[in-house]
């Protein structure tokens, strides 16, 4: 039996976060984007007798640009959450040894290492994780199945027993793959 193409599709643990940051980018810096750039346009038209109006359509028309801007980098970001699925569905896993950090802000750092290194000395792969919504309980020493994605710097996601643990969002300048892995 043929296994169903998942390329394009996002996984149901990440259905949320997409949109949440979709939504919210455009509730957030969208609509007073909007608003400013349309300020801007109305005060600019505005008969003047001074040069006020001029002057502050103009810096509302900077924060609108600079608003949208944000919106579309924010979107931009959420093709990270496509491309850990495409990862998650397309490429085979292979077994590691986990070794999980929890930082005083709560963040999630996973450090994973051959089957061979049992005293957890030498990580091949260090990732920021997202917090699951399951618990996740004690993770150090788990073997658990990891898939990489072919860019140094893409996603890695780990499946212990207990459900998937997905790379943060931007947390690419804090990937780092020792050995060749990949």
């Amino acid at each position: 039996m043929d296994e169903p193409d998942h390329a394009d599709r996002l996984h149901p643990d990440l259905r949320w976060d997409y949109g949440c940051t979709l939504v919210g980018s455009l509730l957030v810096f969208g609509v007073p984007g909007l608003f400013a750039l349309g300020t801007s346009g109305f005060l600019a038209l505005q008969p003047r007798k001074t040069i006020e109006p001029l002057a502050a359509a103009g810096v509302s028309a900077f924060f609108g640009v600079v608003l949208l801007t944000m919106v579309l980098l924010l979107a931009r970001s959420t093709r990270w959450y496509r491309r850990c699925s495409a990862v998650f569905y397309g490429r085979s896993s292979m077994p590691m040894r986990l070794h999980a950090v929890r930082n005083e802000r709560g963040g999630l750092f996973l450090e994973l290492h051959n089957l061979a290194d049992v005293g957890l000395r030498e990580a091949q792969v260090r990732i920021q994780a997202q917090v699951p919504a399951w618990e996740a309980g004690d993770l150090d020493g788990q073997i658990v199945k990891v898939r990489l994605d072919e860019d140094p710097k893409g996603p890695v996601v780990g499946e212990p027993a207990g459900g998937v643990l997905w790379p943060a969002p931007l947390s690419r300048r804090l990937n780092r793959i020792e050995g060749r892995l990949r």
